[in-house]
């Protein structure tokens, strides 16, 4: 009897063991049918192997154990923020500008033979004029205010400040202002201040009377002003997807009504939660501007972008939050980390798409592909 009764003992203390596993795991995860695999674009920044894995969607979900996520949160924000666009539209045309505008793939280097022509092409300038002011930038400042106060458009002052083509101007900051519309121009391989006049349609003779040049002779790299010329851009047309994952990982929960965890009651997930280990990178979807940056009350740290053609893009429950706002931010840059703030049961990423404040499936919208223009010539 008494070998039996420790056999009874130990049975009895297994089931209580398994018992208290079901619970705590049923409260840290949730169960899920996959049926569907899906290979995303992967950002092209080094990733690890365990990010290069397949996403596998859930497209008939069995069990969710995660709390419903309301997006009332992320509207009243995204509305603040409209509102804060149409009582200052010059902030709208500098974002405008900065999400509109294309890569630079072209990568031009010299010869030692170009380099060592420099010093001949320094005997046909004289003595350079002052061809700009200095202007430092104060509180509530942008490009478009600077351009109208100084009577020059954007595109001119960037062509003096190339380092503000890809990022917001900041109070303190000092800015070259160029004194007449025109575009400053690096000389390329193969240019001649012929071609050069040809191609900007503007008179040779004018060129050398700015640039103070004796002769028509220039160098590669050589800087040229180009007076009452704007800048021209050559492209190539290429597919592409609209928008990158921005992470790998298993997605726990989809888009669209599933029940309510608690009282039974069909709820709408306004987004997709992928599932991944805390700290793991989270990467812009597309280039853009970060609209907000902070906490998100049910979403925990939050991060919000716009997009071209009316897009936005929200990432919640991070870890840590890696841009600020008005920062202008590339497709596939890391922008924060995935983490478990807010009302979560576990670490995953919350992902919502919307285009002009409607919600889409991020789905979709992933799988979207475009026809793009690229630079090929700046």
């Amino acid at each position: 009897m008494k070998l039996f009764d420790k056999m009874l003992v130990s049975i009895a203390g297994l089931s209580v063991y398994g018992i208290a596993m079901i619970v705590f795991s049923g409260e840290l995860s949730s169960e899920y049918s996959s049926d569907k695999i899906i290979s995303p674009n992967v950002p092209t920044q080094k990733t690890s192997s365990s990010e290069n894995s397949q996403i596998v969607v859930s497209e008939k979900v069995k069990k969710s154990k995660d709390v419903v996520i309301y997006d009332k949160e992320v509207d009243e924000i995204i509305e603040a923020y409209f509102k804060n666009i149409r009582n200052n539209p010059d902030k709208l045309e500098e974002e405008n500008r900065l999400i509109n505008e294309t890569e630079n793939i072209s990568d031009f280097k010299g010869t030692p033979e170009e380099e060592a022509f420099k010093a001949e092409v320094k005997n046909n300038i004289k003595t350079p004029q002052k061809q700009y002011s200095q202007y430092v930038v104060t509180e509530g400042d942008s490009l478009w205010r600077i351009s109208q106060k100084y009577n020059v458009p954007i595109y001119t002052i960037i062509s003096a400040n190339p380092e503000k083509e890809k990022e917001m101007i900041q109070p303190g900051e000092t800015l070259n202002i160029p004194s007449q519309t025109g575009i400053y121009y690096s000389v390329k391989k193969g240019d001649s201040l012929s071609l050069i006049a040809k191609k900007y349609k503007i008179n040779i003779n004018e060129i050398k009377e700015k640039n103070n040049l004796i002769n028509s002779d220039i160098v590669y790299n050589q800087k040229l002003f180009l007076p009452e010329a704007k800048p021209l851009v050559e492209f190539k047309v290429v597919s592409k997807n609209r928008f990158l994952w921005p992470i790998i990982g298993k997605i726990t929960s989809g888009y669209g009504m599933r029940k309510h965890p608690l009282n039974n009651s069909m709820q709408f997930h306004t987004g997709i939660d992928i599932a991944a280990n805390i700290g793991s990178p989270i990467r812009a979807t597309a280039e853009g501007i970060v609209v907000y940056c902070g906490d998100g009350g049910t979403y925990g740290n939050m991060v919000i972008l716009r997009h071209k053609d009316g897009y936005m893009s929200i990432y919640a429950h991070a870890s840590s939050l890696l841009v600020k706002k008005n920062q202008f931010v590339k497709q596939g840059q890391l922008i924060a980390r995935v983490g478990a703030t807010g009302i979560v049961t576990g670490p995953h990423l919350h992902f919502e798409v919307k285009k002009f404040n409607s919600g889409i499936n991020p789905v979709k919208a992933l799988n979207e592909k475009i026809t793009t223009k690229v630079a090929i010539n700046t």
